[in-house]
């Protein structure tokens, strides 16, 4: 429990970051659309996600900090990536 809560918080503070975003940059014809499709690819991707990430933990059951070490590598390879793409975009 005290490690979901604090990673659903962020997820929820990203996710409307992103939907925020996702909305000033798309025009309003196809803002349904657009939305439907991120919706729907966000939801197929957690329980693949939550599949891959069990998998991983039972492989590396004996040496949890590898799995733990990689995926916080990759998510602050994407932070900087994201916000390199955030803050070239200018904001309408």
């Amino acid at each position: 429990m005290l490690g979901a809560i604090p990673i659903a918080m962020f997820a929820a503070i990203i996710s409307i970051i992103v939907i925020a975003r996702v909305q000033r940059v798309t025009s309003n014809e196809n803002l349904g659309k657009v939305m439907a499709i991120i919706m729907a690819i966000a939801g197929c991707a957690t329980p693949i996600g939550q599949v891959i990430y069990g998998v991983i933990f039972e492989s590396f059951s004996d040496v949890l900090y590898v799995p733990i070490s990689a995926v916080s590598l990759l998510m602050f390879v994407i932070a900087l990536i994201a916000r390199r793409m955030f803050a070239a975009e200018p904001i309408k």
